[in-house]
């Protein structure tokens, strides 16, 4: 992935970091990856994601920071859990990872769910935010698609594994909608390998939830720095999203990525790591100096 192979991209991050884990809580148990120290960044991945999508992320980040990458409850490694999906529940369960690292605040990086996480999170838990990224997603599908557009969506998505398909046998199909053309073939076995690994009746359930979920969120009442991302061909969640995102939440910053669809971490790691890092210096000096001094 990202123009290289999985596994240097690993031995590359342990060279300087040590990559860490933890099983967190129970019912379920919520497995993390970490590197480095200090405040903690967050990266929350989306519904077709776990946390090995954020490891074009996790070098970059964890030189000042402690970057933390999770598998969100039923994906990865991370425990399953009976009942429906629900985005309080996701809430939750990321206060319970703050707590096991005794943080108070963490910078929440969210794509596509993990940006209405993020969102959700914000409205709950305030107080335990200290700045907003938010990434290829919106105020929830209902603000952007209509009722007919967003089951639609669902049925193309779920009726088939409903039938008897597995997630492999329509994964490249989904892809095709989640990268822009001009991605590497690396990129598309990356975002291939990410959905296969889900678990289908946690993708079909969570899917379901986020699609019909509208962020409730007063987006007016935001008081921390936001930044908003989106890839300029992102067909998932389209940059007017974005734009209403970004009108939406005072001081807000959007910056548009040329050659990106909507998983655009993937696609353009290097500018999406530079942006990002840009933005939390700007904003927060002295992290800016304290990396300047490692």
């Amino acid at each position: 992935p990202y123009g290289y192979t999985f596994a240097p991209l690993m031995a590359r991050m342990t060279d300087t970091e040590t990559l860490q884990c933890a099983t967190i809580g129970a019912g379920p148990g919520l497995f993390v990856e970490y590197a480095g120290s200090g405040e903690p960044v967050v990266f929350l991945h989306g519904v077709g994601g776990h946390r090995q999508d954020w490891y074009g992320q996790l070098p970059a980040f964890s030189g000042r920071y402690r970057a933390l990458t999770w598998d969100a409850r039923g994906y990865g490694r991370s425990g399953d859990y009976p009942g429906p999906a629900t985005l309080d529940d996701f809430c939750g369960d990321l206060v319970q990872v703050l707590d096991h690292f005794d943080a108070q605040q963490a910078h929440v990086i969210g794509l596509s769910m993990g940006g209405f996480i993020a969102q959700e999170f914000c409205r709950a838990f305030p107080e335990r935010v200290k700045s907003l990224v938010l990434a290829g997603t919106s105020k929830g599908f209902p603000a952007i698609f209509d009722d007919a557009w967003i089951e639609e969506f669902l049925r193309t998505r779920c009726e088939h594994l409903s039938n008897g398909l597995e997630i492999a046998d329509i994964a490249p199909k989904i892809v095709t909608a989640l990268v822009s053309p001009s991605a590497s073939p690396a990129v598309r076995e990356r975002a291939i390998d990410s959905l296969v690994k889900l678990r289908k009746p946690v993708y079909i359930k969570t899917l379901a939830a986020i699609a019909r979920h509208r962020i409730q969120l007063d987006h007016g009442q935001v008081k921390v720095p936001t930044l908003i991302l989106v890839g300029a061909g992102d067909q998932i969640m389209p940059p007017r999203a974005s734009v209403q995102l970004a009108e939406a939440i005072p001081g807000a910053e959007l910056v548009i990525l040329e050659g990106a669809g909507h998983l655009v971490n993937l696609e353009q790691p290097e500018r999406f790591n530079s942006t990002v890092l840009d933005f939390l210096d700007r904003h927060f000096p002295s992290q800016q100096r304290k990396r300047q001094a490692l």
